[in-house]
């Protein structure tokens, strides 16, 4: 049986965390409201005190060694222009979307903009048979093609540059300001929930200073929101996590898409 960090609900977030500890129902409740003494009204205010993984590890007698996550299920935030083209291509990287013949590069040539990756594998955009290139675009295309997204599903919303997302995506309006209002007439923004492996996802880009590997990383980011929720403590963070650059998501692990809430 895999062990799986699901996001998508307090709920699912709840059995994720019980099974990866391998503890009950009952002992999983048991330790959240034991340490509930960690939040405090102070000064007019929330005060929080660290719940550190050290700390839930040695309450249930086990040691690093003993968590291990399979895979992590991902909250993507995008405007979409076809959703059942997820269902048939899943999520691709920048150079996926370069080479295949998705809505996003028929979108692109629609305006005279073409996608091209030469023989090299390196990334190209000609528009109008012209190069075009900015710092952005060529960091881009050379060095940041990677899929990311949220780690909670239901917060996905509360991120400070939501507004920058549900128009389109980033990279496009970067290539030209005529194709913003183009894709936002034909888009539906959406939070696309798929299935990516632990070893898909990049661990230089999360802090592992005070966890022994990726494992207890997330194992302590699943616990604390918990505790979180259940002390009534408003806290913002919603890891972001982003995947190598070679990975793609193909559609079978793509779990769902819903609207965006506002």
């Amino acid at each position: 049986m895999e062990n799986i960090l699901d996001g998508t609900s307090l709920t699912t977030q709840f059995e994720s965390a019980k099974n990866i500890l391998g503890v009950s129902h009952a002992e999983f409740v048991e330790f959240l409201q034991s340490q509930r003494y960690r939040v405090k009204m102070k000064d007019g205010g929330y005060y929080y005190e660290n719940l550190s993984v050290d700390d839930i590890l040695e309450y249930f007698n086990l040691v690093p060694e003993d968590i291990y996550i399979d895979a992590v299920l991902i909250s993507h935030i995008t405007p979409i222009i076809d959703r059942e083209s997820f269902y048939q291509y899943g999520m691709l990287s920048l150079k996926e979307l370069f080479r295949l013949d998705t809505p996003f590069k028929s979108f692109m040539l629609e305006f005279g903009i073409t996608p091209l990756v030469n023989e090299n594998g390196h990334l190209k955009l000609l528009v109008n048979d012209v190069p075009k290139s900015s710092p952005y675009l060529d960091y881009r295309m050379n060095r940041d093609r990677r899929i990311n997204g949220f780690m909670f599903n239901e917060k996905a919303e509360e991120d400070n540059n939501i507004e920058e997302m549900l128009k389109c995506p980033e990279f496009i309006s970067k290539v030209s300001d005529e194709l913003v209002d183009a894709w936002a007439e034909r888009s539906r923004p959406s939070v696309i929930t798929f299935k990516a492996f632990i070893n898909e996802i990049d661990v230089s880009t999360i802090s592992l200073e005070d966890h022994t590997n990726i494992h207890t990383y997330f194992l302590h980011q699943l616990v604390e929101r918990l505790l979180f929720v259940i002390s009534h403590y408003a806290d913002p963070r919603n890891p972001m996590i982003y995947l190598n650059e070679s990975v793609n998501i193909d559609a079978k692990r793509i779990i769902g898409i819903r609207d965006v809430i506002i």
